[in-house]
């Protein structure tokens, strides 16, 4: 039975056993996780390791490098970063719901601390600030876009 199948028609079975293995492969594969943005945080800067990314769960690392007590705020905004809004009642902290979206944040991330959280992030522009007193206007902040 075996010696009547040509070189061809092994070539050909092998082919086929290997599309249907792909096609499973793929089938069954483990759903992606989410991207993974790492953020460091000093005085008085937030460095996220990219500035971009796709649509859909990102989870954020933030690295407490400084000497002092940080945070990281998520806004959805079309502001410049440089633009937020100080609030009315403590011009200190950036009015978190003034022409942005606050989409989460991480808290309180101690001096040589790593917390971080996952969101659900859709298109458009992003600025990630620390919104500890004083920390936004001496720079804490930086632009983020999900494509």
């Amino acid at each position: 039975m075996f010696k009547q199948f040509s070189a061809l028609k092994w070539l050909a079975l092998l082919g086929v056993i290997v599309l249907i293995a792909l096609g499973v492969a793929i089938y069954f594969r483990a759903p992606a996780g989410p991207t993974t943005v790492r953020v460091t945080a000093d005085e008085f800067n937030l460095k996220p390791n990219v500035n971009s990314v796709s649509a859909g769960k990102v989870t954020f690392q933030v690295v407490n490098q400084g000497k002092l007590e940080h945070e990281m705020v998520i806004l959805k905004t079309d502001l410049a970063v440089a633009s937020l809004k100080p609030r009315a009642a403590d011009p200190d902290k950036v009015d978190e719901e003034a022409l942005a979206k606050n989409i989460g944040e991480i808290e309180d991330i101690g001096v040589g601390e790593t917390k971080s959280d996952t969101f659900d992030l859709t298109p458009g522009r992003y600025v990630l600030i620390c919104n500890v007193a004083g920390h936004y206007k001496a720079g804490m902040s930086t632009a983020f876009e999900v494509k």
